[in-house]
């Protein structure tokens, strides 16, 4: 431990408030503050160490402690750290991602308060007790500035690979030669009439994705109650549907209390999304479908176990980034919903099984915990595996997954590699190709982004998935401004990333 004349005094005042009190395996309760002042390496961090529980535990106060001489930067940690329990626990975890000296003693706190050896009996509670502290821990991993940051490198990044590769989305390898030079499309293709980058069906998808998650959160927020995600996906892909079937003059005119316009009512105010960039024929039958349905009556709880059709294809893999964006720590719930994102326009399990793959991965790269992008993909191959285990197509895709990976540390040239995983016009291959290109290039969007889209595949998937992932784990400010600039709706693409992060980090207002 750090001696001076302050921790000395905090030693003291710790001891003296905690010498009756005992944890709950018997032991003095005082050990627990003196095993994280250990840890500290500043003469504050071991103040704050040493007095966190003081003001919530004792009756000692915040301003007994700032009358002892303690200065403004450990009363502010203090503060923060005492917990008020008619604030949600993870609400008040959020609140102190803010204080660098708060993070690093709670973090210590929370190891400590997980390490189950310190019980005598580990029950059912105790179990619950340290999961919840796992959460926390990972959370607070992710300052609240870095979030942002990778939520808006996630679209962006997603929104760039697709304005890339749609210009060559349905060429040939030799016409993209011919066409652009031997290294292929490398810059954004403006429009004559924009001079924008066009961005195709994949990004307006993700924004109704986008659009659905922001339904959820705000539900929840505000009323304290909300259905799952996937409750509010088939809606918002109707307001996509009728961007593609109407004019945005005749959309204005919708019922602006139909479900669908209130969840995607405010998308549906941009005339750029009136606009049809190869729509997948398979998403546009679906949602004909599904909008027959919702005319029905007819409720779909999951539409992974209501199947409408037998496609894979990547339109639904395309789209469910933002559904990674949630701000919880159920892996399994962001896996599950992020299939069921897919399902609905994708009935086939490899239309769905990648999407969940993908959540998966994009979740991760926000909300890191200290892995490498080779590791976060692993657990999420081996968590899909486990979802669905009895699934008979569920080998295919952790197959296509290590090949993935084995090829992105070999010396061949990535033309070669990409052609041994596929063209990406179904949901494991548009997939793994992007994963492929991001383990391959993880510190070099450019590179990554251009390798994703010059195959003869569906290069405009290929390289918004691929964009999902790496602008996810590089962030924004790590983005070159050449794909930040020129690209259709990039405004409205960081309010929604920004939108995305005020809600995940909004306080309940129910």
């Amino acid at each position: 431990m750090l001696y001076t004349p302050l921790t000395k005094k905090a030693l003291l005042i710790s001891f003296n408030a905690h010498k009756n009190q005992t944890d709950k395996s018997g032991m003095p309760y005082v050990y627990h503050p003196f095993h994280l002042a250990e840890q500290m390496d500043s003469e504050y961090a071991v103040c704050v160490a040493l007095l966190h529980d003081v003001a919530e535990d004792t009756d000692i106060t915040l301003d007994d402690l700032r009358k002892e001489g303690f200065p403004n930067e450990v009363i502010e940690a203090l503060s923060l750290m005492t917990h008020d329990d008619s604030v949600p626990y993870m609400e008040y975890i959020r609140g102190l991602r803010g204080n660098p000296l708060a993070v690093q003693v709670k973090l210590a706190d929370l190891a400590h308060n997980s390490d189950l050896s310190r019980l005598d009996v580990v029950d059912d509670a105790a179990k619950e007790r340290c999961e919840k502290y796992h959460r926390a821990m990972e959370l607070l991993q992710s300052t609240p500035d870095a979030v942002q940051d990778r939520i808006r490198g996630s679209l962006i990044g997603g929104a760039a690979g697709d304005a890339l590769g749609y210009p060559v989305e349905f060429i040939s390898e030799k016409e993209i030669v011919n066409r652009y030079g031997s290294g292929g499309i490398q810059e954004y293709e403006l429009s004559r009439h924009s001079h924008k980058a066009l961005i195709s069906d994949d990004t307006q998808m993700t924004l109704f994705s986008a659009a659905a998650v922001l339904t959820c959160l705000s539900r929840s927020n505000r009323r304290g109650i909300a259905g799952e995600p996937r409750m509010y996906a088939n809606f918002a892909y109707q307001g996509w549907l009728i961007t593609q079937e109407m004019s945005c003059e005749e959309a204005r005119k919708h019922d602006k209390n139909d479900p669908v316009y209130l969840v995607s009512g405010v998308l549906m105010d941009q005339p750029e999304l009136f606009a049809r960039r190869a729509p997948g024929i398979t998403c546009l039958s679906a949602l004909r479908t599904r909008q027959q349905q919702l005319e029905e009556k007819q409720h779909v709880d999951s539409f992974v176990k209501d199947p409408i059709n037998n496609s894979k294809g990547c339109g639904g893999v395309m789209r469910v980034a933002p559904v990674g964006m949630i701000d919880i720590g159920d892996m399994d719930m962001i896996n599950r919903e992020g299939a069921e994102f897919a399902a609905v326009t994708h009935s086939h399990s490899l239309g769905y099984m990648p999407a969940a793959v993908l959540a998966h991965i994009v979740h991760r790269c926000i909300y890191r915990k200290g892995q490498t992008l080779r590791e976060i993909v692993e657990e999420a191959r081996d968590t899909a595996a486990r979802l669905y285990a009895d699934d008979p197509h569920i080998g295919e895709l952790v197959s296509l997954i290590d090949l993935a990976i084995a090829l992105s540390e070999n010396d061949a040239p990535d033309l070669d590699n990409i052609h041994k995983l596929g063209e990406g016009w179904v949901a494991e291959e548009a997939l793994v190709i992007a994963i492929y290109c991001c383990l391959r290039y993880p510190d070099d969007f450019s590179k990554c982004l251009i390798v994703s889209v010059n195959h003869k595949g569906d290069s405009d998937s290929t390289g918004a998935i691929a964009g999902n992932i790496l602008g996810a784990w590089l962030g924004y400010e790590a983005l070159e401004n050449k794909w930040k600039e020129n690209l259709e709706l990039a405004d409205v693409i960081v309010e929604t990333a920004d939108m995305l992060y005020r809600e995940m980090t909004a306080e309940d207002e129910a």
